[in-house]
């Protein structure tokens, strides 16, 4: 693992935002397509969702093994996205 390459702060903010905005789309649709009270299909739970996949990752997705993300630029990245979420969402509905 010492030899692997790491993701500039910049290269790292890119792929997390390319990932960020698929993994919302991917959420608003699977919220819609399965029919959640529309109290489950707010932006602060598709938000939420949203960020527990970023936070999920610690290299780029689009690569196969692809290199590490920049720890710095991923914690800027995931601060500055919950400073927009105005509710605590409890995602225990998801797991149906």
């Amino acid at each position: 693992m010492d030899n692997e390459k790491v993701l500039s702060y910049e290269e790292t903010t890119k792929v997390l935002d390319t990932f960020y905005k698929d993994s919302k789309k991917f959420w608003e649709r699977e919220l819609r397509q399965r029919n959640y009270d529309n109290k489950y299909q707010t932006t602060d739970v598709i938000e939420t969702l949203t960020l527990r996949d970023v936070k999920g990752i610690s290299r780029n997705p689009f690569e196969p093994k692809g290199n590490l993300l920049d720890v710095a630029a991923k914690k800027d990245f995931i601060s500055n996205k919950e400073a927009t979420i105005t509710t605590t969402v409890d995602l225990d509905f998801i797991k149906e």
